[in-house]
């Protein structure tokens, strides 16, 4: 349970801020959202019993803030680019923002309302979003 905090808090010290609209800012915030999108899923299969919940509730509040937070780079790097970038951009900050809700949700159901309709409906939400986010890197880099 340390580890995991403590890799959690390193990881959020880490990061760096970007800025501007290049291409390495887009595709490098676009995938450290992608990372943290797909880390709570797998933070929530760790859990095996129910005192574990805890452990899965802070690394989905770590991962759910570096979200917003990479969203919000999103969004800076979106309201700079012009043209198809600009477009491509646009749906990234729409996908992310469809993740961050599908994450939220998800979070919810795990470790609070323990429904896992719920959950399985957040994490299908939660996959296609991803699933746009990585082919937005791809439409980045190809224009």
């Amino acid at each position: 349970m340390l580890a995991t905090i403590g890799a959690a808090g390193y990881l959020y010290l880490s990061r760096g801020s970007t800025s501007g609209g290049s291409t390495t800012d887009f595709v490098q915030v676009d995938q450290r959202f992608v990372a943290d999108a797909e880390a709570i899923p797998v933070a929530a299969q760790q859990v095996h019993r129910f005192a574990e919940l805890h452990v899965f509730d802070q690394a989905a509040t770590y991962a759910t803030a570096a979200m917003s937070q990479e969203l919000g780079h999103l969004q800076a790097i979106a309201s700079g680019a012009s043209g198809s970038q600009k477009a491509i951009a646009d749906q990234a900050v729409t996908s992310a923002q469809q993740a961050l809700d599908a994450a939220g949700r998800y979070h919810r159901a795990v470790a609070f309302t323990y429904r896992l309709i719920d959950s399985d409906n957040a994490a299908h939400d939660l996959s296609s979003a991803i699933a746009s986010l990585k082919q937005q890197i791809n439409a980045w880099r190809h224009s």
